[in-house]
């Protein structure tokens, strides 16, 4: 990618929403996603005047994140079902507390 791809119409017709996609690309890169943080570096540097190339990188980018779920990048593989545990022993003596106070741990 570079200045030289860029569009040279003053406001290019472009009905894909370039500026909204790369703002969130950035925003999963910075938190569950470092892995595409160098391309999204590199597409976010072209946001005030995308062209078709930079337009078909960004596209790039989404394919990739729906091939490659995280779990799967970091080598697990995720049940078909989840089991989840939980503590209810403080929600019973909260409800049959009288004062009214929180109780604390």
């Amino acid at each position: 990618l570079s200045a030289m791809d860029c569009s040279t119409d003053e406001h290019p017709a472009t009905t894909f929403p370039y500026r909204t996609v790369v703002g969130k690309l950035n925003y999963v890169a910075a938190t569950s996603r470092p892995d595409i943080s160098k391309a999204v570096s590199e597409v976010s540097r072209f946001v005030q005047n995308p062209g078709k190339s930079h337009v078909i990188a960004v596209k790039r980018i989404l394919r990739y994140l729906k091939k490659k779920p995280i779990l799967t990048e970091m080598g697990l593989k995720q049940p078909a079902t989840t089991t989840v545990y939980e503590d209810n022993q403080s929600c019973i003596a909260s409800a049959n507390n009288t004062t009214g106070r929180g109780r604390a741990k």
